[in-house]
């Protein structure tokens, strides 16, 4: 489904970029996006609040010319 929407995104939008943030501790999405090409690019210390408790979110992002369609 994210492929998909990627692929969506640069063929009828043209953007050139797509960013994204995630949980730094979800590694689970992280290998996701990274398979799809995502690339890190920073990371926000304590980014998200959760009640007390602070996360940090890990900055992603994918280019139009690195995006290989997958």
């Amino acid at each position: 489904m994210i492929a998909e929407a990627l692929s969506f995104s640069f063929r009828e939008h043209c953007v050139s970029r797509i960013d994204l943030g995630v949980s730094a501790t979800n590694t689970r999405a992280i290998a996701c996006y990274e398979k799809l090409g995502f690339k890190h690019t920073g990371t926000w210390p304590g980014g998200i609040a959760a009640g007390a408790e602070k996360i940090d979110v890990y900055w992603m992002t994918v280019m139009r010319g690195n995006w290989d369609g997958a």
